[in-house]
């Protein structure tokens, strides 16, 4: 079976019900003579018939399977464009959709077809007598069948069984998912629930250097995460949430993965359990704080100071983008403190994330303080490092 292209060989097109095209390459001919052969070589009665009847069943075979194919396409809603028969083996040409387990089922579709007509013909050998002139269509069907099956399901390119057999990981992982059974993260051990997520990510690398400059050690933390109650935890489903919302997360070209230990624990700080949180403030870890040193190196304290010098009437408030806070968030947040519409909040959305920071308001010093406090707070009580900081004015008029 074949995918996705469009079909370009066969010469004999019929068009089926309106629905697809059956493409049929005259190379499919050629076997009829051996059939003619083998038939006086076994001395069979009605030579001529017999060996008609054994090359229209070689033809059959093929296109049962190809059959097969667009019948099971067909039943998951995808489009079959074509079938197409040649000497040797047959092409369905479908257009598949999304869903990863029903492109993989299609695969599987011929070689479902070809058991049931194996059981047909053996149900019919062994129920009534074969004639003679039957016996090349019999073998066709029963032990020629077989061995099609077992070379279509080889794990080896071009065969079915290539695709095919990737449907089983496809449907323990869902399985997983609805049972709420250990899973495994690339890399790491089976993760339970998303305390064992925490666990194994405070020991990675990359979250042991931000560990280290609050000065917590992560033994400590580790320690206070098996104090965490049952009824607190999240399940393998909220935990693969988490990694999906992380998958999403926008990251410039150039910048760390969205895979990376850092955004996933950041999402799951902020999509997570909220007791894995209590857990680790509970020990004096300041988790909105760690979440701003990994978004933009260095404390908000340190990012916040502006010379006294540039402080004139009129001050700028602007934003900084980093690859953490959700872009939606900053929408939400601009629309409440700077009172504006959705639809003029997007353009300035934008603007932040592709230029690295914008200028939001221009305004007193008083209010452009207010307006910072405010913002800033804001997005910390939701767990994102969002940065919200004073800029000369003239910087806004430039």
């Amino acid at each position: 079976m074949q995918k996705v292209r469009e079909p370009t060989l066969g010469q004999m097109n019929l068009r089926v019900g309106g629905t697809f095209q059956l493409k049929v390459g005259w190379a499919v001919l050629t076997p009829f003579p051996f059939f003619v052969l083998i038939s006086y070589v076994f001395s069979l009665h009605h030579g001529v018939l017999a060996a008609t009847v054994g090359y229209m069943a070689y033809l059959a075979l093929i296109l049962v399977h190809e059959l097969g194919h667009a019948t099971l396409a067909w039943t998951l809603g995808f489009k079959v464009v074509a079938i197409e028969l040649h000497l040797f083996h047959g092409r369905c040409w479908i257009r598949p959709g999304k869903d990863e387990i029903s492109r993989i089922a299609v695969y599987w579709g011929g070689v479902l077809a070809q058991i049931i007509l194996f059981a047909v013909a053996f149900f019919i050998g062994v129920t009534f007598k074969i004639p003679n002139w039957l016996a090349p269509a019999f073998f066709m069907c029963t032990a020629w069948n077989i061995i099609l099956i077992a070379s279509n399901l080889s794990p080896r390119p071009p065969y079915d069984g290539a695709v095919a057999w990737r449907i089983f990981p496809v449907v323990l992982k869902l399985v997983r998912l609805r049972l709420n059974l250990p899973v495994r993260i690339s890399g790491s051990p089976l993760l339970r629930n998303e305390v064992d997520l925490v666990s194994y990510l405070l020991t990675t690398l990359d979250l042991r250097r931000h560990l280290e400059v609050t000065g917590m050690r992560s033994d400590q933390l580790q320690a206070s995460l098996a104090t965490v109650a049952l009824e607190q935890r999240g399940s393998v489903s909220s935990l693969m949430k988490v990694v999906q919302h992380s998958d999403f997360m926008r990251v410039p070209e150039g910048g760390s993965s969205s895979r990376t230990p850092a955004n996933l624990f950041c999402a799951q700080m902020r999509y997570g359990n909220p007791g894995v949180r209590m857990a680790l403030e509970s020990v004096g870890l300041d988790v909105r704080g760690l979440l701003f040193r990994i978004a933009h190196g260095k404390s908000e304290s340190e990012c916040a100071t502006i010379a006294n010098e540039d402080v004139g009437e009129t001050i700028a408030v602007a934003v900084v983008n980093d690859d953490y806070t959700p872009m939606e968030l900053v929408v939400q947040l601009l629309v409440k403190h700077l009172c504006i519409t959705r639809e003029d909040a997007m353009p300035l959305m934008l603007k932040i994330h592709q230029s690295g920071s914008a200028t939001i308001r221009v305004c007193s010093p008083k209010n452009a303080q207010a307006l910072v406090i405010a913002l800033n707070a804001d997005a910390r009580q939701q767990y994102a490092p969002l940065l919200c900081r004073l800029a000369p004015a003239y910087h806004a008029r430039a």
